[in-house]
């Protein structure tokens, strides 16, 4: 079943989120066709001498990169597609960058890749050219990188106008943990094209402000912090503070607004990454089987996979219906895929919807529900969108609306009908006796011998 999107019925146009209603234009942002995962396991067998650094699945179809060392020191990468088990490819890395770690870009048919390259950390951004593959080098520093999170949203980064129509040029952001001098670690983001660096998260002296922004990018201070993964709405990151405590972060139109501790009972430890719907979290903790699945604010936990012990982080496929991890067998490494059953796995913005607990099973069973809003007329919808959002950002997440025009042509022909009752009664009426009146006095007086 292909991904799907589900839709706010409130009145047959489809809109794409935000606030302003429009046919074109901002709203006409891309989405990623994704390819579904298969229904059995899959599994991709290591040598003994082969060490798995690093995997990411990518964004539009069950096809892993894997980020491997030999017994030499030299590093590939893998390609692994599970609809297509038996056809790999692979990349060999350039002599002299020692790669660590690996992520996807989030909508391109490219690579990031993490590493030591002489005496500095470098990022590089590896695009796919027709078969081949070639790296270029986006960011470097002397100090440590730990971790790659690339954000899932675009942000706009320029705009222009041709004629009345406005242009945005996009573009993404990476996230990743930078070490400090005293052993501690900040959130540092930089674009694709690895510019404009800032500090996400971090101590108060790491603080970026940018002099063409009237907003500085964030204030969320912690002594160390490293990033774990984006919520798919792209406004959410989640990271562990130095004492491995997990915290989430909340981004705002043009700045991170705050951060606050993610608690759930019984859940400490290992990582948390959110499911691509984002319906719920997946807790991985090293030497526990399989992952626990965490929903309703935490009040639902559900154990999935359990008959593999992961020794890492498992990624899920982008439709959501399994995760991918590495496990050990006959003493070498292999990278499973596990089928799994979670909720609404194939709709894309399931977390919109699924605001309270009987949500999610309306629309397992249903497809749908009906839920009371605020505003009892039409009108009061239209001016909050018109006037409270303050214009439609593209950096912040909103429902699409299933719009149709019989509403409106409701609207008209009662309005229609309510002006022609009340001048029917106020002078349709009145007018006419004033006819019949005049007429029976016109007859009257000149033609008496008349039957009118």
């Amino acid at each position: 079943m292909p991904h799907r999107f589900f839709c706010t019925c409130l009145l047959l146009v489809l809109f794409s989120a935000g606030c302003e209603l429009s046919f074109a234009g901002n709203f006409d942002l891309e989405e990623i066709p994704v390819k579904p995962s298969p229904r059995e396991a899959r599994f991709l067998d290591f040598k003994h001498s082969e060490k798995v650094l690093d995997f990411d699945v990518a964004k539009d179809g069950p096809q892993v990169a894997i980020l491997l060392q030999d017994q030499t020191g030299g590093s590939k990468v893998v390609f692994w597609d599970l609809n297509l088990p038996e056809k790999r490819q692979e990349w060999v890395v350039p002599k002299g960058f020692t790669p660590r770690a690996l992520a996807w870009h989030p909508a391109a048919k490219s690579l990031f890749l993490s590493g030591k390259q002489g005496a500095e950390y470098v990022i590089a951004r590896v695009n796919q050219e027709d078969t081949a593959w070639n790296s270029k080098p986006i960011y470097k520093t002397p100090l440590e990188i730990r971790r790659l999170v690339p954000a899932p949203r675009p942000f706009v980064i320029e705009t222009d106008f041709k004629g009345d129509e406005e242009i945005s040029a996009r573009a993404y952001r990476i996230f990743f943990g930078l070490k400090n001098q005293d052993g501690t670690y900040a959130v540092k983001s930089i674009t694709e094209e690895g510019k404009r660096e800032y500090q996400a998260i971090g101590s108060r002296k790491g603080f970026t402000t940018f002099k063409d922004s009237d907003e500085q990018p964030s204030r969320l201070e912690a002594r160390s912090a490293l990033p774990l993964a984006f919520h798919p709405a792209g406004h959410v990151l989640l990271w562990e503070d130095e004492n491995k405590a997990f915290q989430h972060a909340l981004y705002l139109r043009d700045h991170w607004e705050k951060t606050s501790k993610l608690s759930y009972p019984g859940i400490s430890g290992g990582t948390l990454t959110p499911t691509p719907n984002g319906i719920g979290l997946i807790h991985w903790q090293h030497g526990t089987a399989g992952v626990t699945l965490i929903t309703h604010h935490g009040n639902e936990k559900q154990r999935l996979a359990t008959e593999y012990n992961f020794l890492s982080t498992p990624s899920s496929v982008p439709d959501g219906k399994g995760v991918i991890g590495l496990i050990q067998k006959d003493k070498a490494a292999t990278l499973v895929y596990v089928p799994m059953q979670v909720p609404l796995a194939d709709v894309a913005n399931a977390w919109m919807f699924a605001e309270e607990p009987g949500d999610r099973d309306l629309f397992v069973k249903k497809g749908g529900l009906l839920r009371d809003l605020p505003d009892d007329q039409l009108y009061a919808m239209y001016e909050s969108e018109a006037y409270q959002c303050g214009g439609y950002d593209q950096s912040t997440p909103t429902r699409p609306y299933f719009v149709t025009t019989d509403v409106f042509w409701e609207l008209l022909a009662a309005a229609y009908e309510g002006v022609f009752i009340i001048k029917e009664r106020q002078q349709a009426i009145p007018g006419f006796w004033d006819l019949i009146n005049e007429s029976d006095r016109y007859f009257r007086q000149n033609l008496p011998d008349s039957r009118w």
